[in-house]
C-alpha cells in the first residue's frame, strides 16, 4: 500500500521456480508506478485466491503476457475468488493481452469504478475490446455489484431471464453524468431483491417517476423494490424528488447522504421515515437544515443520528413556518453526533417540546455557535453527559442538556479542535483577538485558517502563539489594511519565556505543517515575520503574496542591543533574504539531522531562511520590491521551487541575479507579467565578469518561459551561458507578448538544445532575431532542428529581420499550427533551393493545418482605451460583452450564464449574448473607467435576466473594491457600491482577476469605441471581428 515508485511485485516470472498456491488475499493500493500486478506462471496457478483488489494505481494490465513459446488460447481458472475489486484505473487496458479466457465461478461480490480503457461487462468473448466479464454468465451469482452509465445502457437493450439479477442485494451505480436523462426507474425493477442501493459520482435532472401522473409512472412506482439502505454520494444537481413516494421512503432503515451540495433539506426528498434507525449527513455544504419539524414526528425508529462537515447548517430541525407547539418524540435514539457544523445555533429554533427517552451518548464537537439544544422544554432522562470529542469519555455535565450546551458556548469550547476558521465566518471573535489573542482558547487542531476585511489588527500572531499552531496547513490574510506583520516577535526577554525548549537546545519549528501562505491586499504589511530568529517553514510549497505594496520582504530581522531594537531587512529591498545571522540559541534544527556538537560557524549557517519544500511562488503588485532573491542563497532553501509568477513589481531590475542560478535547477514554469524596469531575465554577467565557472555545469528543468508586457526587458540571458548552464534541454513552451525593448529571444547556445520545444509565440514586440548569432567558433552553415515544435505565432513584430543572423537551415517536421501576421522585414515562405535558406519555411516541405495568415486584427488595445497614463485625466474607454459558455464538469457539459467585463479564452464553446462600448471623459483614472464598465455589464445581465454571474476585471484595485466587505469612503468604493447593490440580485456572483492578455475581445470594442461618436450596445447581432476574436479566444490560441 501506498508505494508510488513500485514498478514490479516480481521483477520476473518465476517459471514454475516459485509458488504462491496458497495465496488467498491481494489487495494493493495508491502503486501509480506499477504497470501489471502478477506474472503470467504466478496468475496461471491461484486455486485458493478469495479476495483480489487493485485500488487507485497506474496497473495496465492484471497479468502479464507470457515470455516466449507459441501463443495459443490461456485459460485462467479462480475458482474461489468470490470479491474482484478494480477500483480508480485509468490506465488499465485488459486482464491479460493474449488471447485468453476467464473463469470465476465463485464470484459474489464486484466493485467496480473508473477503469475507463477495459470493458467491464460484454456478450460475447470475441468483443473487440475483449470484455472482462461475460454479463450472461456472472450476473445470475453476483450478490454485489457496480454498475456505469455504458452497463446500464446495454442492460436494458439486452434480454434476460426474469430471474437473472435475483440474486443481487447490493447495488453500486456510478459516473451517470448526462443530466439530460433522469434516474433510470425502469432498470431497478429487475432487482426484486434488493437491499441496498449505492450511488455515487452521479448528475441527474430534477425528475419523479409520478411526474406525469399517468398509469405507467404509478406502475414504475409499485414495481420499484423495497430496499432498506440507500447511500448517496456526491450525487449533483438532483432533487430525487421519488423518494418522496412513500413505497419506498417508509421501507428504508439506512440513509447516508455524502457530499451532495445541491441538497437543502432531507425534509422536501421523503415523504416519511418511519423505519429509518440510522441517518448519517456528511459534507453537505448547502443543507441549511436537516428536516422539518413535522417530517422528524415520522423519525419514530432513529437510533443513530450523524451530521458532520456542514457548514451551513443553522439547526437541525427546522419549524414548518406557522407557529404550532407540539410535542416530537425520538423514542428510539441513542446516540446524537454533531460535529464540525459552524453554522449551527441549536438543534431546533422553534418551541416545540422534545423528548429523547432513550438518549444515551451525545458528542458535540466544533459547533462554536450552539447556544442552547433547544427553546421547548427537553426531557433526556437517560444522558449523564456531553462528550466532547469520541474519545472524551469524562465529558460535561451541567445538569441537564441544555445547561451544557450553553456552558459550553460561554466558554468557546466549540472552537477547539476546529480544523476550518474563517474569521469572516464568526466576526464575534475578531474584537477578542484584536484585544488580546491570549483570550482565544487552544487552535491547536486548526489547519485552515483565514482572516480577512479587518482594518484594526496589526498583527495577527506572536511567537508562542505561532508555535502552538502545529497543525496549520493553509495560511490565508486578505484586505486587513493596518496590518504590519503576521508574525511578530515580542522582546528577547518574553521571546526566551514563550520559546517551548524542548531538549534544552532546539526551539520548535514555527508552522511544521503550513503548506500554503496568501497574503492579499493588505496595504500596509512590511513583512510577513519580524524578528530575531530565523523563519523555518519545512513543509511550505505555495506562497502568494498580490497588492501589498509597502511590502519590502519577506522576513525583517530583529537586532537588538540592550533596551535598543533596529529592525533590518527593509533597506536591500530584497524579498526573500538568505543572509546568514548568528543566534545561536535559537537556531531551528532539522529533527532528522544527526546530532553535532555546536559550533559559531554552524549556527551562521543554519540560521536562515528555509524553505526546502517550496514549489511554487506568486508574487504581484509589489512596487517597492528591486530583487526577489539576495545575491547569496542557501542550496536547500529554494531547491524545489517548479512555479514562479511575478507580476506588476514596478522596481525589479532583474529576476535571477548571478551566483542563485545553482539553486533553481528544478523550476518549471515562469511567467513574468507587467514589471515596468525589468531589464533582463537571468543574469549571467555582471560588468562583464562571467560569474559561472564552465566546470560547473548547471542543468536547468525549465519547462515553460512566459514573458509578457515588459517594456524595458532588453535580453531574456543577458549572456549566452555556452557549456556552463543548459536551458533548453526540457523547455517546452515560449511566450513572448508586448516586450518592444527585446531585441532577440534565445542565445545560440540555448537555441541548438530546443529539442523538445512545442510552442513558440512571440506576439507585439521588438524582436529583430529570434536566435542571437554565435560569436564563438568559425562560422559555418548552421543546422536549428525543432523535433517537436507543432505551432508557432510570429504576430505584429515589425522588426524582426530573420530567425538566426548567420549561415543556417532549419527543420520543424511536426509543425502543424503556423500563425503570422505583419512580419514586414522578413520573409516567411521561400521555395526549397540548395542555398542556405533565407526565408523560415520552404512552402515543398512545411505541412501545416490549420494555417492562420490574417489580417483582420490591428493592434490590440486595453480594454479601457489605448491611451498613455497622462491621457486618462480627461477621456476613456468602456467596453462590456455578455456571453455564454458552456463548461465540461466531470465529462458532462455544464451550462453556466455569465457577465464578465473582460472575455476570457475558453475551452468550451462559447456564445455573444450582447455587448457595447461607451466613450467616457473628464476622468480621472482607468480604475474608474473600469468600474464603470462592471456596472454597464451587471445592468445589462440584469436586463436579460441572468441568474449566475462571473465578473472577469483587470484591475486589481476594482477586483478587491468588489471583494472587500469593507467601505473606506474613497471616491473608487463609492463608484462601486451600486456593483456591489447589483451583484445582490443575482444567485451567484464570482469576481476574478484576469490579465489583460486573455480580453482580447473587450480590448478590440475598446478600440472600436474610441471612434464612436455614441454609445452603442448589441445583442446576438455583432460587428464581425467580434466573431473571428471570440473563435480564437475560445479555439484557436492556447497562450
Amino acid at each position: 500500500m501506498r508505494l508510488p515508485m513500485l514498478k514490479h511485485v516480481w521483477n520476473k516470472d518465476p517459471n514454475g521456480s516459485l509458488s504462491f498456491e496458497n495465496l488467498q488475499r491481494v489487495y494493493v493500493l495508491r502503486c501509480q508506478s506499477l504497470k501489471t500486478l502478477f506474472p503470467f506462471s504466478i496468475a496461471k496457478n491461484l486455486p485458493q485466491l478469495e479476495r483480489l483488489a487493485v485500488d487507485i494505481c497506474g496497473v495496465e494490465e492484471i497479468v502479464s503476457k507470457i515470455d516466449g513459446g507459441i501463443e495459443h488460447e490461456i485459460w485462467f481458472e479462480f475458482n474461489k475468488l468470490s470479491s474482484l475489486k478494480l477500483w480508480s484505473l485509468p490506465n488499465l487496458i485488459c486482464f491479460y493481452p493474449g488471447t485468453h479466457r476467464t473463469l470465476w465461478p465463485a464470484l459474489k461480490k464486484l466493485t467496480t469504478y473508473r477503469c475507463g480503457k477495459i470493458k467491464i461487462f460484454g456478450h460475447d468473448e470475441f468483443q473487440i475490446p475483449k470484455p472482462l466479464l461475460i454479463i450472461e454468465q456472472v450476473i445470475p451469482q453476483l450478490e454485489q455489484v457496480s454498475f456505469e452509465v455504458g452497463d446500464i445502457a446495454m442492460i436494458n437493450d439486452s434480454q434476460f431471464e426474469a430471474d437473472s439479477f435475483c440474486n443481487i442485494r447490493h447495488l453500486h451505480i456510478t459516473c451517470h453524468f448526462d443530466e439530460t436523462n433522469g434516474f433510470p426507474f425502469c432498470f431497478l425493477q429487475r432487482f426484486h431483491n434488493l437491499e441496498t442501493l449505492d450511488v455515487g459520482s452521479c448528475h441527474f435532472k430534477e425528475l419523479s417517476p409520478s411526474e406525469g401522473g399517468g398509469s405507467e409512472d404509478k406502475e414504475t412506482i409499485t414495481t420499484l423494490p423495497k430496499f432498506k439502505k440507500l447511500r448517496l454520494d456526491n450525487v449533483t444537481n438532483t432533487r430525487l424528488l421519488w423518494t418522496q413516494e412513500e413505497h419506498i421512503s417508509a421501507s428504508l432503515e439506512s440513509l447516508e447522504v455524502l457530499q451532495c451540495h445541491s441538497v437543502i433539506s432531507l425534509g422536501s426528498y421523503f415523504s416519511t421515515l418511519q423505519n429509518l434507525t440510522t441517518l448519517e449527513v456528511l459534507k453537505c455544504k448547502e443543507m441549511t437544515q436537516l428536516i422539518t419539524s413535522s417530517k422528524a414526528q415520522s423519525l419514530v425508529s432513529l437510533v443513530t443520528m450523524s451530521i458532520k462537515d456542514c457548514e451551513t447548517m443553522m439547526e437541525v430541525v427546522a419549524s414548518d413556518g406557522d407557529e404550532t407547539k407540539y410535542e416530537i418524540v425520538f423514542e428510539k435514539l441513542k446516540c446524537l453526533e454533531l460535529d464540525c457544523l459552524q453554522s449551527l445555533t441549536s438543534f431546533c429554533s422553534g418551541k416545540h417540546k422534545f423528548r429523547f427517552p432513550s438518549l444515551e451518548q451525545v458528542i458535540l464537537s466544533q459547533c462554536p455557535r450552539m447556544n442552547n439544544f433547544c427553546q421547548g422544554v427537553l426531557s433526556t432522562p437517560e444522558l449523564q453527559k456531553v462528550q466532547l470529542t469520541k474519545t472524551d469519555f469524562k465529558g460535561r455535565w451541567a445538569g441537564d442538556l441544555n445547561a451544557t450546551v450553553e456552558q459550553i458556548y460561554k466558554e468557546q469550547v466549540g472552537y477547539r479542535d476546529l480544523k476550518h476558521l474563517k474569521f469572516s465566518e464568526f466576526p464575534e471573535l475578531v474584537d477578542v483577538w484584536c484585544r488580546n489573542p491570549q483570550e482565544m482558547l487552544d487552535l491547536k487542531g486548526v489547519e485552515f485558517l483565514e482572516i480577512c476585511d479587518s482594518d484594526n489588527m496589526r498583527c495577527i500572531f506572536n511567537l508562542s502563539m505561532a508555535l502552538s499552531l502545529g497543525r496549520l496547513q493553509q495560511l490565508e490574510i486578505k484586505r486587513c489594511s493596518h496590518l504590519e506583520q503576521v508574525i511578530k516577535e515580542n522582546d528577547s526577554n518574553t521571546v526566551a519565556e514563550e520559546a517551548v525548549i524542548t531538549d534544552g537546545n532546539k526551539i520548535s519549528t514555527i508552522f511544521p505543517h503550513l503548506q500554503s501562505i496568501v497574503l492579499e491586499c493588505c496595504s500596509n504589511m512590511t513583512s510577513f515575520y519580524l524578528g530575531s530568529n530565523a523563519l523555518e517553514c519545512p513543509s511550505l510549497k505555495e506562497i502568494m503574496v498580490a497588492d501589498c505594496p509597502n511590502m519590502t520582504t519577506f522576513v525583517s530581522s530583529v537586532s537588538r542591543n540592550g533596551d535598543e531594537e533596529t529592525i533590518i531587512g527593509h533597506e536591500a529591498d530584497t524579498f526573500f533574504s538568505d543572509k546568514p545571522r548568528l543566534n545561536p540559541l535559537r537556531v531551528l534544527d532539522f529533527p532528522d539531522r544527526p546530532e553535532t556538537p555546536r559550533s559559531h560557524d554552524q549556527g551562521l549557517r543554519l540560521s536562515h531562511v528555509a524553505f526546502p519544500n517550496l514549489e511554487k511562488i506568486v508574487v504581484s503588485h509589489l512596487r517597492n520590491v528591486k530583487r526577489i532573491w539576495n545575491n547569496q542563497l542557501h542550496a536547500d532553501s529554494f531547491s524545489r521551487l517548479k512555479e514562479l509568477k511575478v507580476e506588476c513589481c514596478d522596481a525589479l531590475l532583474n529576476i535571477f541575479p548571478f551566483h542563485v542560478l545553482q539553486v533553481f535547477q528544478r523550476l518549471e514554469m515562469l511567467t513574468i507579467t507587467d514589471c515596468a524596469s525589468l531589464e533582463e531575465v537571468f543574469q549571467l554577467q555582471v560588468h562583464g565578469s562571467d560569474i559561472i565557472e564552465e566546470t560547473n555545469v548547471v542543468v536547468s528543468e525549465l519547462r515553460e518561459v512566459n514573458l509578457i508586457c515588459l517594456p524595458k526587458l532588453k535580453r531574456v540571458w543577458n549572456k549566452d551561458p555556452g557549456e556552463c548552464i543548459w536551458f533548453g534541454n526540457y523547455l517546452r513552451k515560449a511566450f513572448a507578448w508586448e516586450c518592444w525593448s527585446l531585441k532577440t529571444l534565445f542565445p545560440f547556445s540555448i537555441a541548438k538544445r530546443l529539442l523538445h520545444l512545442e510552442s513558440l509565440i512571440i506576439e507585439n514586440c521588438g524582436v529583430e532575431e529570434i536566435v542571437s548569432k554565435n560569436f564563438e567558433g568559425v562560422e559555418e552553415e548552421i543546422w536549428f532542428e525543432f523535433n517537436h515544435l507543432s505551432f508557432i505565432g510570429l504576430w505584429n513584430l515589425p522588426n524582426l529581420v530573420c530567425f538566426y543572423p548567420g549561415t543556417h537551415r532549419i527543420v520543424w517536421p511536426v509543425l502543424k499550427r503556423l500563425s503570422t501576421y505583419c512580419c514586414g522585414k522578413t520573409e516567411i515562405f521561400g521555395h526549397a533551393v540548395s542555398k542556405p535558406q533565407t526565408s523560415q519555411f520552404s512552402v515543398e516541405k512545411v505541412r501545416i493545418r490549420p494555417l492562420t495568415l490574417s489580417s483582420k486584427i490591428g493592434k490590440i488595445h486595453s480594454a479601457t482605451g489605448g491611451f498613455g497614463k497622462g491621457e486618462w485625466s480627461s477621456r476613456g474607454i468602456l467596453s462590456l460583452q455578455l456571453h455564454k459558455k458552456t463548461y465540461p464538469s466531470l465529462g458532462a457539459p455544464k451550462s453556466c450564464e455569465m457577465v464578465p467585463s473582460k472575455l476570457t479564452a475558453v475551452e468550451a464553446q462559447c456564445s455573444v449574448l450582447g455587448g457595447g462600448a461607451h466613450f467616457i471623459r473628464e476622468v480621472q483614472s482607468s480604475d474608474f473607467v473600469e468600474a464603470q464598465a462592471v456596472i454597464h455589464a451587471l445592468r445589462f445581465a440584469s436586463l436579460k435576466g441572468l441568474k449566475k454571474v462571473i465578473i472577469e476585471c483587470d484591475a486589481f484595485a476594482v477586483v478587491n473594491k468588489l471583494k472587500s466587505k469593507l467601505l473606506d469612503l474613497s471616491m473608487l468604493d463609492i463608484i462601486l457600491e451600486e456593483a456591489k447593490q447589483l451583484m445582490n440580485s443575482f444567485e451567484d456572483v464570482r469576481v476574478c482577476y484576469i490579465h489583460r492578455l486573455g480580453n482580447r475581445v473587450a480590448h478590440a470594442l475598446a478600440s472600436f469605441g474610441f471612434d464612436c461618436n455614441e454609445p452603442f450596445t448589441f445583442d446576438s447581432s455583432y460587428p464581425d471581428f467580434i466573431d473571428e476574436l471570440v473563435r480564437d479566444d475560445s479555439t484557436e490560441f492556447d497562450y
